[in-house]
């Protein structure tokens, strides 16, 4: 996908941010949030936003497992 964005231009006008399955299970947990952010602040200063969302499933996982190691689930 980066690629293709360096292709068409459109790499200047975007923010990836990525956690794969190696990094920790806490950055793995706020990166949709992280980009959820960034979006909200283009949103907000009057610009257009678009996020893209891979799988929100290996977020739960990671979730789990950050709760698992404080022994105990944040609502």
């Amino acid at each position: 996908m980066r690629f293709e964005c360096v292709l068409l231009g459109a790499i200047k006008y975007t923010i990836i941010v990525c956690a794969t399955a190696s990094d920790a299970a806490p950055l793995q947990y706020l990166a949709p949030y992280s980009g959820c952010a960034m979006g909200e602040f283009f949103r907000d200063n009057g610009k257009h936003a678009l996020i893209i969302y891979d799988d929100l499933s290996k977020q739960a996982v990671a979730y789990r497992q950050v709760c698992s190691t404080r022994r105990s689930f944040f609502t």
